[in-house]
C-alpha cells in the first residue's frame, strides 16, 4: 500500500512539470538558433528586433564618451545618428572594440534609460531630443548560442530533481 505526502507529491510534479517545459522550450530555440549571428545595421535592428535573435551590427560610430560600467558589466554606446545602441560586455573592453559587436539585440525598459540620466547622460542624447516615446535598445554580447549548452543540461538536472521530490512524496507502507 503506498502513502502520500501530497505536499511533496505537489511540490514535486510543479518542478518537475515547470523545469521540463522550460527545458523543452529552450532546446527548441537552440535547435532553431542561427548558425550565424545576421548582419544588420542599427535601424534595422530595431525593426527586426523580435525576428532575429542573434545578431551583428554593421555599422555606427563609436560613442567612447557614452560609455559606463557596472559592477562586472559595462556598456559602451554605438550611433548611427537616429538611434544609439548600448552594447553590454561583461568585461571592460577598450573602446572602440577591435571587432563589430555581435549577441543577442533587445528592446530593454526604461529604468537603464533612467540610470543612464542619473550618472550624467543627457536623456536627449540617448533618445533624441524629438523622441516621442523612450526606447533603449541594447545588444548583449554575452548571449548567444553557448548559452544553450549550460542552460538545457541545468534545467534537465532540475526537472529531474523535481522528479525525485515527487517521488520522495510516495512512501511504501509496511
Amino acid at each position: 500500500m503506498l502513502q502520500n505526502n501530497w505536499t511533496k507529491v505537489i511540490l514535486g510534479a510543479l518542478i518537475f512539470l515547470g523545469f521540463s517545459a522550460y527545458a523543452v522550450w529552450t532546446g527548441i530555440r537552440w535547435i532553431n538558433w542561427p548558425k550565424a549571428p545576421v548582419d544588420l545595421t542599427i535601424n534595422e535592428a530595431i525593426l527586426q528586433s523580435d525576428n532575429v535573435p542573434w545578431i551583428r551590427l554593421t555599422n555606427g560610430e563609436w560613442r567612447c564618451d557614452y560609455s559606463y560600467t557596472e559592477k562586472t558589466f559595462s556598456y559602451s554606446a554605438l550611433t548611427d545618428g537616429q538611434a544609439v545602441v548600448f552594447v553590454g560586455f561583461e568585461d571592460e573592453p577598450k573602446c572602440p572594440p577591435a571587432e563589430r559587436p555581435s549577441g543577442a539585440f533587445r528592446e530593454i525598459a526604461s529604468p537603464l534609460l533612467e540610470q543612464l540620466v542619473n550618472l550624467g547622460f543627457k536623456r536627449e542624447a540617448i533618445v533624441g531630443p524629438d523622441a516621442k516615446e523612450t526606447r533603449v535598445f541594447v545588444l548583449f554580447t554575452h548571449e548567444g548560442p553557448g548559452n544553450f549548452m549550460i542552460t538545457v543540461p541545468v534545467l534537465a538536472i532540475l526537472a529531474l530533481i523535481g522528479l525525485a521530490y515527487l517521488r520522495a512524496g510516495i512512501v511504501r507502507a509496511s
